[in-house]
């Protein structure tokens, strides 16, 4: 195990160092995340202002806690190495890595785990007004150590993601369509727009809607958010983003509820371990190198 980490940790620190290359550059990320996390924060804040309670079953101060820290949480489990493999296939680069003594996939996650590591210094201002528009947290020792359980999960499980669908590089040659058609399915099926929770309540079709639009009402409105609350649970989406900071939030609680969940995010790892193998094997026998 340690001479792994040794071997690898050359692509480690080689990431944190290109992370802070540009300064200017990881200043204006670090801008626009918090910028990003101010408009949701006051848009949300509106909604429960004009609702007076609770919407869709979740209280404020849980969804405002979900959406702030969901900003730092969601970067530091992003991966963009799905791009970072296509662009190693498309030019090339991949032949000399396959030549060199190392294990491709490991030498990816290591470079991934730099690339998380150089964003770190710049979510823990971040990370601070997280807190400070959060409000009163109540937090105890036993969620948060299953937050940070959930969240090594969803960390592997996003890095998994992100390799196949830089593989499917392998077949596909141009890899832009994938990568937006993914951004949307993320998005979508993820909780990052909205809380899993909003597509099963709306899916019941929830007295919580006390509106005049009456297509919010209508069986096809209902039966459309009956299937996307069910696709949710179907695929691996939920598992990056949804679980571990509705954990932290208390969106989900229960031992029996906590436990699927987790459950859920660990059978996730292993289907798409099983992926990668295959599609790995795949991929060497046929090997189309472009430009190299």
């Amino acid at each position: 195990m340690l001479n792994t980490v040794s071997k690898y940790s050359a692509f480690t620190t080689n990431a944190i160092k290109e992370k802070y290359a540009y300064r200017f550059k990881a200043l204006m990320w670090s801008m626009s995340t918090l910028f990003n996390m101010l408009i949701q924060y006051f848009l949300w804040q509106s909604i429960y202002k004009e609702v007076n309670g609770e919407f869709m079953g979740i209280d404020k101060e849980s969804y405002l806690l979900y959406i702030t820290f969901g900003v730092v949480f969601y970067n530091l489990t992003s991966c963009m190495e799905n791009m970072n493999i296509a662009e190693d296939i498309k030019s090339g680069n991949i032949s000399m890595n396959l030549l060199k003594p190392i294990n491709y996939k490991i030498m990816v996650l290591f470079r991934h785990i730099g690339s998380k590591i150089g964003e770190v210094i710049g979510l823990i201002p971040l990370f601070i007004i997280a807190i400070l528009l959060a409000g009163n947290i109540n937090f105890n020792f036993e969620r948060i150590c299953l937050f940070l359980m959930s969240m090594i999960l969803a960390f592997f499980i996003v890095f998994l993601f992100s390799y196949i669908m830089g593989m499917l590089t392998f077949w596909t040659t141009n890899y832009w369509g994938i990568q937006f058609l993914t951004n949307a399915l993320t998005g979508l099926f993820s909780g990052q727009l909205v809380a899993i929770n909003f597509y099963i309540e709306l899916g019941k079709g929830s007295s919580i809607l006390n509106s005049t639009l009456t297509f919010l009402h209508t069986k096809g409105f209902i039966s459309f958010f009956q299937v996307l609350g069910i696709m949710a649970y179907c695929l691996p989406f939920q598992s990056m983003y949804y679980t571990p900071m509705s954990i932290l939030s208390g969106i989900i609680s229960g031992p029996k509820s906590i436990f699927f969940h987790i459950m859920l995010q660990v059978f996730w790892i292993f289907i798409l371990s099983i992926i990668v193998n295959i599609m790995w094997k795949a991929a060497q026998k046929k090997i189309t190198i472009l430009g190299g």
